[in-house]
């Protein structure tokens, strides 16, 4: 998520606050006040698919021990349990090993259809071939696999994805955060896996469930039992404009300590934050919507593109998708995990996957 997108942390807190304030209408251009490269390559650096291609051949990665400090990815999550979540899939480099299918795991999403998983568009974009100061190109299809069947990244069915259908993704505001990515194959019957219905939201409660990485973004190979296992935790519905406020405040308070350590003078901070970045922006748009508790569930990273989902009378039904949260961490009070509102996608769905 951008800011922070859910993929992979990877960032220093102040580059990531560069990327967003970049990012931000009225904000000064990096020209203007900031480092000339720093959030391209920032944003670049911070990629799903680049952190998944980095875990996989990170010594760092492979020498961790399990005395490490390594937080559930879904933060204050239970296991799973098989059959719990049977539309519930993996994204995973097509490059990774066969039989090691964690090590390329990078964003998770939902069977909305025999062939069609649905997930965030931010996951479908890798850096830039030519620079990593350019802006980041759409992964080719052959770039991702599919995992499917499976509480555990051992015992499922890993499926090639033909196509990638992506809304009208803005990657400055994280509006229409949404990709449908068509499978070469249906599941095999013996994963026993289906579909998920898709709705509005409904009730106060909601479940996020994810393989995401940790919140440092390491996973140890003492913790793969753990790792390797997919989590849920149940979120509250949180309203909007409180949310957005919370956000916008953030990282005013982030800004200002960046202007401070360029040198501004701090008598003039608060003006040119009016500027750049008022308290009336408006971070978490009608195409999103905040969940979360005061600290103690939350996605994390490596959970973009999973489902949030609520209960029903007769199962579960998907309200939401994971897209972004604070740049900080996950399960921070007051910063809730943001999700694209399905709501106002369900046509575009339905149409796509005809």
């Amino acid at each position: 998520m951008n800011p922070s997108v859910r993929t992979h942390p990877g960032l220093p807190a102040v580059l990531a606050f560069i990327i967003v304030t970049a990012c931000m209408p009225g904000v000064p251009s990096a020209a203007e006040s900031l480092p000339d490269t720093a959030p391209d390559q920032a944003l670049n650096a911070g990629l799903p698919a680049d952190a998944a291609r980095t875990r996989l051949s990170s010594e760092k990665w492979q020498a961790q021990s399990t005395a490490d400090d390594t937080r559930s990815k879904v933060v204050g999550g239970q296991l799973a349990r098989p059959g719990q979540f049977p539309w519930e899939v993996a994204l995973i480099l097509a490059e990774a090993p066969t039989d090691d299918a964690f090590r390329g795991l990078f964003c998770g999403g939902s069977l909305v259809a025999p062939r069609w998983v649905l997930t965030a568009a931010h996951c479908t974009y890798q850096s830039n071939p030519v620079s990593a100061s350019l802006p980041p190109t759409e992964m080719p299809p052959d770039k991702v696999d599919v995992y499917a069947g499976s509480v555990d990244l051992v015992h499922g069915q890993r499926i090639h994805v033909r196509r990638i259908v992506r809304q009208q993704y803005d990657r400055k505001n994280k509006n229409n955060d949404l990709a449908l990515l068509e499978l070469a194959a249906d599941p095999s019957d013996a994963y026993q896996t289906t579909t998920i219905r898709l709705s509005q939201r409904a009730g106060a409660n909601a479940i996020v469930a994810g393989w995401g990485s940790t919140e440092r973004g390491v996973v140890p190979p003492g913790q793969r039992a753990l790792a390797d296992h997919l989590l849920f935790a149940e979120v509250q519905f949180k309203e909007t404009p409180e949310c957005n406020d919370h956000y916008v405040a953030d990282r005013r308070e982030k800004l200002a300590k960046l202007l401070v350590l360029q040198g501004r003078d701090p008598g003039a901070v608060r003006e040119l934050l009016d500027k750049w970045a008022p308290t009336s922006t408006v971070a978490v748009t009608d195409n999103m919507f905040c969940a979360g508790t005061d600290g103690n569930q939350d996605a994390c990273f490596g959970d973009s593109g999973s489902p949030l989902l609520i209960k029903s009378q007769d199962g579960y039904l998907q309200v939401g998708v994971v897209s972004w949260g604070p740049d900080g961490g996950c399960g921070l009070t007051n910063m809730y995990g943001v999700y694209v509102n399905l709501e106002r996608y369900l046509g575009w769905i339905a149409d796509s996957t005809k």
